[in-house]
């Protein structure tokens, strides 16, 4: 017997879900859960709701209501929906809950201490009339590649190559028309290739993954990865004495795994085929 941890998807809490996602993250994954409860392993498939970043912000001015008032109800809205389609999560928990923002400080103070995590500046798209930063999908230009138009801030669907927003030739909001303004901004980076060698190593070891899966994840180690941004709702660096918030790129794993510690010491991890929501 084996333990099987299914960490699936987690869905934005700006909107209900569609088809599309139910489609894409939801069927997939439980039927690989039930079949490996069927073969007798334990199995715990975990998931929740992403209620941090832009896409929240918007749709609350958009409604008139704040943030944490939309994510409460489509954090209500997407568990119903996903109980209501029999999908067996053994826990269904939020990126809003205080053990959530506990462990997410924990893992940042950790990797800062050790050296992994360094300050750096990168530029970044800041609205002129609101004054928040923009994620690169919500930004639409030129592709300077190939000259496609509706090109994104992080790729051009007609050519595939990867972008950077400020690359895009006439780039525009797709919230509002307007044109964005770049900014070096400060941020937190997380050293991957100092990470690389021990992950290089362990992946070399993987059996049974796709190649482009093998060489995405290699890919990952040339960079780095930015853990920082300039949000008003989100999990604060309130232990660190800084003053901007946190929203860390790895949110969502981390809330998988403190949940899954917690509920493998609180019940026994396995036996539940029950969609259960932490407040």
């Amino acid at each position: 017997m084996s333990h099987i941890l299914v960490n699936v998807a987690w869905p934005y809490a700006n909107g209900p879900r569609h088809i599309g996602h139910v489609a894409g993250f939801g069927v997939p994954s439980d039927v690989y859960a039930r079949y490996e409860r069927m073969k007798g392993n334990d199995v715990l498939m975990v998931s929740g709701t992403d209620e941090h970043g832009t896409p929240i912000l918007v749709e609350a001015d958009k409604e008139g209501v704040s943030a944490q008032e939309l994510a409460n109800r489509y954090n209500r809205v997407i568990a119903k929906d996903l109980c209501d389609l029999g999908l067996s999560y053994d826990l269904f928990t939020r990126t809003t809950t205080g053990n959530h923002e506990k462990v997410v400080q924990e893992l940042f103070k950790q990797c800062l201490e050790n050296g992994y995590i360094y300050k750096g500046t990168q530029k970044v798209a800041i609205s002129p009339s609101t004054g928040r930063t923009l994620p690169d999908r919500y930004i639409e230009g030129t592709c300077p590649i190939c000259g496609a138009d509706g090109a994104r801030g992080d790729q051009c669907d007609a050519c595939g190559n990867e972008l950077d927003p400020d690359e895009l030739l006439n780039p525009v909001s797709k919230i509002n028309g307007e044109t964005p303004r770049f900014e070096e901004t400060e941020h937190f980076f997380l050293d991957l290739p100092a990470l690389a060698e021990a992950n290089l190593a362990w992946l070399k070891t993987r059996e049974g993954w796709r190649t482009n899966v093998i060489n995405f994840s290699i890919g990952l180690f040339k960079g780095k990865a930015g853990v920082s941004g300039c949000f008003t709702y989100g999990i604060h660096r309130r232990t660190f004495a800084i003053s901007n918030f946190l929203y860390m790129f790895n949110s969502r794993l981390v809330n998988q795994q403190s949940h899954t510690f917690l509920r493998f010491v609180g019940d026994n991890f396995f036996g539940r085929q029950s969609l259960v929501t932490d407040r």
